[in-house]
């Protein structure tokens, strides 16, 4: 199981890899860096991997109608409603 621990000592999540590992039976994938790569995903091949199509963009990176057209539920964090 992916983790490490904090420097409080609690256990957090962490994850790395190649993508396709990481969000691989996802619940929810969450964008909180700015990457340019993330822009750039074939959100139809995230959709065929994740177990629930929901995400969580907390830096802009994607554009909702992107991601909803590949069916994924979108929350964009400062984006207001969208």
């Amino acid at each position: 199981m992916p983790g490490a621990v904090s420097r409080s000592g609690r256990r957090c999540a962490r994850f790395s890899g190649p993508i396709d590992d990481v969000v691989r039976e996802a619940d929810a994938v969450v964008i909180a860096v700015a990457h340019r790569a993330y822009s750039a995903l074939d959100w139809a091949h995230m959709r065929s991997l994740v177990r629930t199509a929901a995400l969580v963009d907390a830096r802009f990176a994607v554009e909702p109608h992107v991601a909803q057209a590949h069916g994924f539920s979108f929350r964009g964090v400062g984006r207001g409603d969208r």
